[in-house]
């Protein structure tokens, strides 16, 4: 399962009343008082366990990691038991996950889930689990008539769990032939202004692109979210 996409075709569409409460800082439990951390790095320390939670991390160990620069007794130690820092990580997940649930984001999709869906049904092939970077050399070999891709590098997607804009990487494939570097900006070109942007905009997303294949477009008011 992908970040943005908790279910299925038929599974309701995120709100954005639903996406504002789920980006709020919301950091429950609080850190314990009586842990030992400086008053005035308490916020970072907060802003990065957030940042956690946003990113729809669900490894322990990026969560008590968090704690450890602050927690140093300045001769390699943690000042808090290991067990206590996962403890309080576990409880931080468990929380997450209660909340998704309580404010209904749990099984909802976001405008660019939907739009990389309607792209596939129209021959795009969509890359949008954040695993794939640079340029397809040629789309799956099941039959389908393939006029391009559209994908989520690893960093894009953080981005978009994050500030909700990021660039899309999309184009033709690499493999097409004899054919000049003009060309292939061209048919990139027309792909992106033909097939591509009026899906996405016509699923809610935002796009801005300075209409070159040089530069990928920017997109936001994805819906985009990732629960741990």
């Amino acid at each position: 399962m992908y970040p943005g996409y908790t279910g299925s075709m038929s599974s309701p569409h995120v709100t954005a009343e639903q996406l504002k409460l789920w980006r709020a800082p919301r950091i429950d439990p609080p850190i314990p008082r009586s842990w030992p951390i400086p008053e005035m790095d308490r916020p970072t320390v907060e802003r990065r366990l957030m940042a956690c939670l946003l990113v729809g991390e669900s490894d322990i160990a990026c969560y008590t990691e968090v704690f450890e620069p602050f927690l140093d007794d300045g001769e390699g130690h943690v000042l808090i038991p290991p067990q206590k820092l996962e403890e309080y990580a576990q409880a931080l997940l468990t929380s997450r996950r209660a909340y998704a649930k309580e404010i209904g984001i749990e099984g909802c999709r976001g405008n660019l889930v939907c739009a990389f869906e309607a792209l596939e049904r129209t021959g795009i092939i969509a890359y949008p689990d954040g695993n794939w970077c640079g340029i397809p050399e040629e789309g799956p070999e099941d039959g389908a008539t393939r006029y391009g891709y559209v994908s989520l590098s690893a960093e894009s997607a953080e981005a978009l769990l994050l500030y909700d804009a990021a660039q899309l990487h999309c184009g033709t494939f690499s493999d097409t032939g004899e054919v000049s570097d003009q060309e292939i900006h061209d048919a990139d070109c027309a792909i992106i202004q033909n097939r591509i942007i009026p899906v996405l905009e016509g699923h809610g997303v935002e796009v801005k692109w300075n209409g070159t294949a040089v530069d990928f477009p920017l997109v936001t008011n994805t819906g985009f979210f990732a629960i741990p």
